[in-house]
């Protein structure tokens, strides 16, 4: 079994187009033979979210401060963003992004995996903040699991392993795919050197 671990923030635009590059990926693989755990990565731009949400939030002033860069800057650098992802299910409107409340994100991804639906879930988070830009609320995420949501004490400890995990390696950005334990590969991958270099590590066992 070839296990691919990937760790990765919905809110973060190169997550959102790494994570549409490796599902892409995928598609030209045997599924099989192939385990792949998402990991959540706490981003800094998490740390702008706050519990009731915020009108006056804009995620181009977000990436213009944090960047120290001109808001024309900003409008590049998400227009790139946007013919990478083309021909996937996401494009991205700056005047529409609606600031997400601050919410445990990383304990619903758990609950989510523990449910077989971590991918399930990621895509959702992403399609609800960029593509459908709405508000995300603790009902908004909730609504995606079709029984009362309830974050067991094993699914904390779940959390917590994963944290360890990405101090233990040293891991400072996201997206961040580790094949097989062995191979790093940091930030968006083209979907052709994700097939070969899979294809490499499914092989090679």
């Amino acid at each position: 079994m070839t296990k691919i671990e990937c760790w990765i923030n919905p809110f973060n635009p190169y997550s959102l187009i790494a994570k549409s590059n490796l599902d892409k990926a995928l598609a030209h693989l045997e599924l099989s033979t192939i385990e792949v755990e998402w990991k959540w990565f706490t981003d800094p731009i998490e740390q702008s979210f706050n519990s009731e949400g915020d009108s006056t939030w804009s995620i181009q002033n977000y990436y213009a401060t944090s960047f120290d860069q001109s808001d024309v800057w900003v409008s590049l650098l998400f227009e790139d963003f946007n013919r990478q992802l083309l021909g996937s299910d996401y494009s991205i409107d700056l005047e529409k992004i609606a600031l997400p409340h601050a919410l445990q994100y990383s304990l619903y991804l758990k609950l989510a995996e523990t449910l077989g639906k971590a991918s399930e879930f990621l895509e959702f988070l992403m399609l609800e903040f960029w593509q459908k830009n709405k508000e995300l609320t603790e009902s908004t995420v909730n609504a995606f699991f079709t029984e009362e949501t309830i974050i067991s004490e094993s699914v904390q400890e779940l959390v917590k392993d994963d944290f360890l995990l990405t101090e233990e390696l040293g891991i400072s950005e996201a997206p961040m795919i580790i094949v097989n334990e062995e191979i790093g590969l940091c930030g968006i991958q083209p979907i052709e050197h994700l097939v070969e270099v899979i294809s490499m590590a499914q092989s090679d066992q």
